[in-house]
């Protein structure tokens, strides 16, 4: 019962987002709110129709383990925050089992894979809703716009990898939204922007924590002001930024920032890394 509402309630909250961004009733909205509805119906066909099911497992199925898991410690112990130091077996993708677990939880601990699929679904179509918004900010015509967002976030393979238990939604949108705020905040700043952008940057390093590297500079980029109109905003962000990277390459968590980025960098040019990438596997 409490995973239908769940349900009910990530539904809302979309409906909700979109009538923020004026676009309830437009071609866009309705999009994203049949986006929405396929996907839960696409968990179900994959779920129970045994064409499209090979049984074996996956990430979805191994994030559900964990978020079983974690929502039985919470019951025995409390709720917190699981990490690999916790369960080793969980990594650095702690983030999304998490956050499955919070809602197994409230369901009393038994499994809830659609109310699951739901919190992804709906990650994804507040994405696509940024993509559609921040193409038209940079000039694109209103009809290309939709059209390159509709067939964009309909492709075969993201649709795969949200209408389950996958982080690929997760990813997209902390990283359009990390990107795409440091691109607004460059044109104009705004605090709303400016927060999104580092609760989005924070929240992909417990997600694909490698991804923080590579959005980073274009990131400070954008914060630094250079697509704006001044330059006061520019000299004194690269002075500040200067004196910050200075401090922090004396310190210890500059040290362990090294370390980090080292074995980050050894990590993703891994031979077995980079075939596993060449067999696919992800929508990102």
């Amino acid at each position: 019962m409490i995973a239908i509402l769940l349900i009910l309630v990530f539904f809302g909250t979309l409906i909700a987002v979109i009538a923020a961004a004026k676009e309830l009733g437009t071609t866009i909205g309705s999009y994203l709110i049949a986006s929405f509805v396929l996907r839960l119906g696409l968990h179900w066909v994959a779920r129970n129709v045994a064409f499209f099911s090979h049984g074996l497992g996956g990430d979805a199925l191994t994030y559900e383990y964990f978020a079983q898991w974690i929502s039985e410690q919470w019951a025995m112990h409390g709720v917190k925050f699981m990490t690999a130091a916790d369960n080793e077996l969980i990594g650095a993708t702690s983030l999304p089992p998490n956050l499955f677990g919070f809602i197994i939880y409230l369901n009393g601990g038994q499994k809830a894979p659609l109310a699951c699929t739901a919190l992804v679904a709906l990650a994804l179509c507040v994405t696509a809703l940024n993509f559609f918004k921040l193409a038209m900010e940079l000039g694109a015509r209103r009809n290309v716009a939709t059209g390159i967002t509709m067939v964009l976030f309909a492709s075969p393979a993201l649709l795969f990898y949200t209408s389950d238990m996958y982080k690929d939604g997760l990813v997209l949108m902390f990283v359009l939204g990390a990107v795409g705020s440091a691109i607004r905040v460059s044109r104009r700043f705004s605090l709303a922007d400016f927060l999104i952008g580092v609760v989005c940057l924070a929240a992909l390093w417990f997600v694909r924590f490698y991804l923080v590297f590579l959005a980073t500079l274009p990131i400070l980029i954008g914060y630094m002001g250079f697509g704006s109109r001044g330059y006061l905003r520019p000299i004194v962000s690269v002075f500040a930024l200067t004196v910050v990277f200075a401090f922090v390459l004396q310190s210890q968590q500059g040290a362990n920032l090294k370390t980090t980025i080292d074995g980050t960098f050894t990590m993703a040019t891994d031979k077995a890394t980079l075939e596993g990438n060449a067999l696919g596997g992800s929508a990102v």
